[in-house]
Protein backbone atom coordinates (compact mmCIF):
# COMPACT_ATOMS: atom_id res chain seq x y z
CA UNK A 1 0.00 0.00 0.00
CA UNK A 2 2.80 2.56 0.66
CA UNK A 3 1.00 4.70 2.89
CA UNK A 4 2.93 7.21 5.56
CA UNK A 5 0.57 6.81 7.62
CA UNK A 6 -1.20 2.64 7.23
CA UNK A 7 -4.44 2.07 9.35
CA UNK A 8 -6.14 -1.07 8.69
CA UNK A 9 -8.21 -3.62 10.31
CA UNK A 10 -10.01 -6.73 9.34
CA UNK A 11 -12.80 -7.33 12.17
CA UNK A 12 -15.66 -4.72 12.85
CA UNK A 13 -15.19 -6.26 16.77
CA UNK A 14 -12.76 -3.26 17.34
CA UNK A 15 -12.80 -0.07 15.85
CA UNK A 16 -8.91 1.98 16.48
CA UNK A 17 -9.15 6.05 15.95
CA UNK A 18 -6.32 7.65 14.51
CA UNK A 19 -6.37 11.27 15.53
CA UNK A 20 -4.73 14.11 13.40
CA UNK A 21 -4.74 17.69 15.22
CA UNK A 22 -3.42 21.07 15.31
CA UNK A 23 0.76 20.84 14.45
CA UNK A 24 0.79 16.94 12.98
CA UNK A 25 1.69 17.09 9.24
CA UNK A 26 1.65 14.17 6.91
CA UNK A 27 3.69 15.72 4.40
CA UNK A 28 6.80 15.14 1.13
CA UNK A 29 5.82 11.34 1.02
CA UNK A 30 6.10 10.25 -2.62
CA UNK A 31 5.66 6.61 -4.07
CA UNK A 32 7.45 4.56 -7.10
CA UNK A 33 5.16 1.61 -7.20
CA UNK A 34 3.34 0.35 -9.70
CA UNK A 35 0.32 0.00 -7.72
CA UNK A 36 -0.66 2.11 -4.29
CA UNK A 37 -3.28 3.46 -2.70
CA UNK A 38 -3.13 6.16 0.04
CA UNK A 39 0.75 8.27 -0.32
CA UNK A 40 -0.24 10.39 2.80
CA UNK A 41 -2.79 7.81 5.12
CA UNK A 42 -5.02 4.67 3.92
CA UNK A 43 -8.28 4.29 6.25
CA UNK A 44 -8.76 0.70 5.90
CA UNK A 45 -11.80 -1.51 6.37
CA UNK A 46 -13.18 -1.14 9.92
CA UNK A 47 -11.08 1.55 10.75
CA UNK A 48 -11.72 5.72 11.43
CA UNK A 49 -9.39 8.98 11.27
CA UNK A 50 -10.64 11.62 12.84
CA UNK A 51 -8.99 15.11 11.43
CA UNK A 52 -9.35 18.11 13.38
CA UNK A 53 -6.19 20.77 12.47
CA UNK A 54 -2.87 19.22 10.45
CA UNK A 55 -2.17 18.85 7.52
CA UNK A 56 -1.85 16.25 4.34
CA UNK A 57 0.65 17.94 2.08
CA UNK A 58 2.75 17.10 -1.07
CA UNK A 59 2.57 13.83 -1.38
CA UNK A 60 3.08 12.61 -5.08
CA UNK A 61 3.57 9.99 -6.94
CA UNK A 62 6.34 9.12 -9.86
CA UNK A 63 5.66 6.81 -12.53
CA UNK A 64 8.15 4.17 -13.61
CA UNK A 65 9.28 4.26 -16.72
CA UNK A 66 7.58 2.12 -19.07
CA UNK A 67 5.01 1.20 -16.71
CA UNK A 68 1.56 1.76 -16.09
CA UNK A 69 1.16 4.03 -12.84
CA UNK A 70 -2.04 3.78 -10.87
CA UNK A 71 -1.69 4.94 -7.56
CA UNK A 72 -5.51 6.04 -5.62
CA UNK A 73 -5.43 8.82 -3.40
CA UNK A 74 -2.15 11.09 -2.92
CA UNK A 75 -3.68 12.72 0.14
CA UNK A 76 -5.88 10.06 1.92
CA UNK A 77 -7.35 6.68 0.40
CA UNK A 78 -10.77 5.21 2.14
CA UNK A 79 -11.64 1.58 1.40
CA UNK A 80 -14.93 0.54 1.36
CA UNK A 81 -15.74 0.20 5.38
CA UNK A 82 -13.53 2.80 6.05
CA UNK A 83 -14.13 6.25 7.96
CA UNK A 84 -12.38 9.64 7.40
CA UNK A 85 -13.84 12.53 9.15
CA UNK A 86 -12.35 15.99 8.81
CA UNK A 87 -14.06 19.07 10.49
CA UNK A 88 -10.70 21.09 10.19
CA UNK A 89 -7.02 21.01 8.94
CA UNK A 90 -6.08 20.97 5.35
CA UNK A 91 -5.54 18.78 2.52
CA UNK A 92 -3.35 20.07 0.18
CA UNK A 93 -0.93 20.09 -2.65
CA UNK A 94 -1.17 16.40 -3.21
CA UNK A 95 -0.59 15.16 -6.71
CA UNK A 96 -1.15 12.28 -9.00
CA UNK A 97 0.75 11.75 -12.09
CA UNK A 98 -1.91 11.91 -15.01
CA UNK A 99 -0.43 10.85 -18.32
CA UNK A 100 -1.21 8.23 -21.02
CA UNK A 101 0.19 5.76 -18.96
CA UNK A 102 -1.47 6.97 -15.96
CA UNK A 103 -4.63 5.51 -14.41
CA UNK A 104 -4.58 7.48 -11.43
CA UNK A 105 -7.26 9.32 -9.47
CA UNK A 106 -7.93 11.31 -6.74
CA UNK A 107 -4.97 13.76 -5.75
CA UNK A 108 -6.48 14.82 -2.66
CA UNK A 109 -8.82 11.60 -1.35
CA UNK A 110 -9.88 8.69 -2.63
CA UNK A 111 -13.27 7.51 -1.59
CA UNK A 112 -14.82 4.02 -2.22
CA UNK A 113 -18.21 3.74 -2.79
CA UNK A 114 -18.65 1.97 0.49
CA UNK A 115 -16.37 4.35 2.33
CA UNK A 116 -17.21 6.87 4.37
CA UNK A 117 -15.82 10.84 4.39
CA UNK A 118 -17.24 13.23 6.28
CA UNK A 119 -17.01 17.18 6.04
CA UNK A 120 -17.49 19.90 8.72
CA UNK A 121 -16.13 23.24 10.20
CA UNK A 122 -13.30 24.48 8.64
CA UNK A 123 -12.32 21.36 6.61
CA UNK A 124 -10.33 22.93 3.70
CA UNK A 125 -9.03 20.71 0.50
CA UNK A 126 -7.96 23.45 -1.73
CA UNK A 127 -7.90 22.38 -5.73
CA UNK A 128 -4.88 22.49 -8.01
CA UNK A 129 -7.14 22.93 -11.18
CA UNK A 130 -6.73 19.51 -12.77
CA UNK A 131 -7.38 16.12 -12.74
CA UNK A 132 -4.95 14.36 -10.13
CA UNK A 133 -4.43 17.69 -8.42
CA UNK A 134 -5.46 17.59 -5.05
CA UNK A 135 -9.24 16.97 -5.98
CA UNK A 136 -11.43 13.98 -4.38
CA UNK A 137 -12.43 11.15 -6.57
CA UNK A 138 -15.82 9.35 -5.84
CA UNK A 139 -15.54 5.88 -6.82
CA UNK A 140 -18.87 4.19 -7.92
CA UNK A 141 -21.21 3.40 -10.45
CA UNK A 142 -24.51 5.40 -11.25
CA UNK A 143 -27.10 5.37 -8.92
CA UNK A 144 -24.54 3.82 -6.38
CA UNK A 145 -21.46 6.48 -5.89
CA UNK A 146 -19.51 7.31 -3.11
CA UNK A 147 -20.76 10.66 -1.44
CA UNK A 148 -19.51 12.81 1.16
CA UNK A 149 -21.44 13.47 4.02
CA UNK A 150 -21.30 16.76 5.16
CA UNK A 151 -21.79 16.73 9.21
CA UNK A 152 -22.20 20.01 9.87
CA UNK A 153 -21.82 23.45 8.80
CA UNK A 154 -18.71 24.41 6.75
CA UNK A 155 -16.98 27.31 7.72
CA UNK A 156 -13.63 29.95 6.32
CA UNK A 157 -10.69 27.59 6.75
CA UNK A 158 -7.68 28.97 8.11
CA UNK A 159 -5.72 30.49 5.65
CA UNK A 160 -8.11 30.80 2.86
CA UNK A 161 -8.01 32.98 0.08
CA UNK A 162 -10.60 31.61 -2.85
CA UNK A 163 -12.10 29.26 -4.67
CA UNK A 164 -14.32 26.09 -3.26
CA UNK A 165 -13.29 24.77 -0.22
CA UNK A 166 -12.92 21.16 -2.12
CA UNK A 167 -13.59 20.02 -5.61
CA UNK A 168 -15.18 16.55 -6.21
CA UNK A 169 -14.71 14.66 -9.24
CA UNK A 170 -16.91 11.43 -9.63
CA UNK A 171 -16.06 8.02 -11.33
CA UNK A 172 -19.32 8.27 -13.25
CA UNK A 173 -20.84 11.50 -14.05
CA UNK A 174 -24.92 10.89 -13.73
CA UNK A 175 -27.90 13.05 -12.76
CA UNK A 176 -28.70 10.35 -10.95
CA UNK A 177 -25.68 10.35 -8.30
CA UNK A 178 -26.06 11.77 -5.34
CA UNK A 179 -22.43 12.86 -4.22
CA UNK A 180 -23.24 15.57 -0.69
CA UNK A 181 -25.50 14.50 1.78
CA UNK A 182 -26.56 15.96 4.73
CA UNK A 183 -28.98 18.82 5.97
CA UNK A 184 -31.27 20.59 3.80
CA UNK A 185 -30.43 24.08 4.45
CA UNK A 186 -26.48 23.10 4.63
CA UNK A 187 -26.17 21.46 1.43
CA UNK A 188 -28.63 24.49 -0.13
CA UNK A 189 -25.65 27.02 1.26
CA UNK A 190 -22.75 25.24 0.01
CA UNK A 191 -24.54 25.30 -3.91
CA UNK A 192 -25.59 28.64 -3.52
CA UNK A 193 -22.15 29.50 -2.28
CA UNK A 194 -19.92 27.14 -4.28
CA UNK A 195 -18.33 25.71 -1.29
CA UNK A 196 -18.03 22.53 -3.03
CA UNK A 197 -17.93 22.31 -6.68
CA UNK A 198 -18.40 19.26 -9.13
CA UNK A 199 -15.21 19.24 -11.65
CA UNK A 200 -16.16 19.59 -15.12
CA UNK A 201 -16.39 16.47 -16.92
CA UNK A 202 -13.44 16.30 -19.72
CA UNK A 203 -11.26 18.59 -20.38
CA UNK A 204 -10.17 21.57 -22.72
CA UNK A 205 -12.88 22.66 -25.12
CA UNK A 206 -14.88 19.33 -24.63
CA UNK A 207 -15.59 19.93 -21.21
CA UNK A 208 -18.87 19.58 -19.73
CA UNK A 209 -19.95 21.98 -16.84
CA UNK A 210 -21.55 20.35 -13.97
Amino acid sequence: MSAAVYVYGSSSTSYPILKITDGAKITDNYNLAYNSNGLGVFVGNYRKVLMTGGEISGNSAVIKEGGTLQVNGGGVFVDDKGTFEMSGGKICDNVLSVQESSVSCGGAVYLMSGGTFKMSGKSYIPYGGSDGKNDIYLSGTAGNTAKITIAGELSTPSGYVSGPYAVIRPQTYSPKNIVLSGDTDILKDIAETEKIKIADQGSGTDAVEW
